[in-house]
């Protein structure tokens, strides 16, 4: 199989999941700081899918999109199983691999691209096989179902973090509280929510949940302020 069919088979199975879920709209469109879902579908690892746009996009990037499974240490800690994120391109344009991450004795990263921004063509084809049996994996074990039967259920977090606390023990919080919560997506979510808080607007989407109780558990024990609301789709 071509890796570049790999890549966009595994592309179009997250957008029909997403859209089963009533968030392609928002996912395409970009209205928050960062748009995350995330979803149980027992007895298989959770699903995080999130987009958001990176401090310094690729030419004709529209936004970075990450879809990873969740695993789980005996001690609690979660880890990617796999995780990939890619830089979605202007309309037309197959979107790019940026980096991969498996556990395999230890977390391992792959990126696939180079400092002067080419393609890594060689780790793009050594990836290409695990992508299309993951497009394949996330259809026989019905991910879209799961996102349509948990959409009347999905919830939306809401940050609101105290203006006088340390932006970057929040950042770092956010980090620890969310799974696989990246540095810069946590940069995004605080400076997004105090920008609104400044203006009186209003509180900053962190992201929809079918499954609310550990996560609101964990934003507790680090003292993030947070509300819970009913989502609101688009469109």
């Amino acid at each position: 199989m071509k890796r570049g069919h790999a890549l966009e088979q595994l592309f179009q199975r997250i957008q029909a999941i997403c859209e089963a879920a009533g968030l392609l709209l928002s996912l395409e469109g970009a209205s928050t700081p960062l748009i995350r879902l995330d979803l149980d579908n027992d007895p298989y690892e959770p699903l995080l899918i999130a987009t958001w746009t990176p401090p310094a996009p690729l030419p004709g990037e529209r936004y970075r999109l990450q879809v990873a499974h969740v695993g789980w240490t005996s001690r609690g800690l979660p880890f990617p199983d796999p995780e990939l994120e890619l830089a979605v391109m202007a309309t037309g344009e197959a979107p790019l691999p940026v980096r991969m991450r498996q556990t395999v004795l230890g977390i391992r990263e792959t990126p696939f691209l180079q400092p002067d921004l080419s393609q890594d063509q060689r780790a793009v084809r050594d990836a290409s096989e695990l992508w299309s049996a993951w497009a394949r994996a996330l259809r026989w074990q019905r991910w879209e179902q799961a996102a349509a039967e948990a959409r009347p259920r999905l919830q939306t977090v809401l940050v609101s973090p105290d203006d006088d606390a340390d932006a970057h023990w929040l950042e770092t919080a956010l980090c620890q509280a969310v799974p696989l919560l990246r540095e810069d997506q946590a940069h995004l979510l605080i400076s997004a929510a105090r920008s609104a808080l400044r203006q009186g607007g209003a509180d900053v989407q962190l992201l929809c949940c079918n499954q609310m109780d550990r996560l609101a558990s964990a934003l507790r024990s680090w003292g993030i302020s947070f509300r819970v609301a009913a989502r609101k789709e688009e469109g």
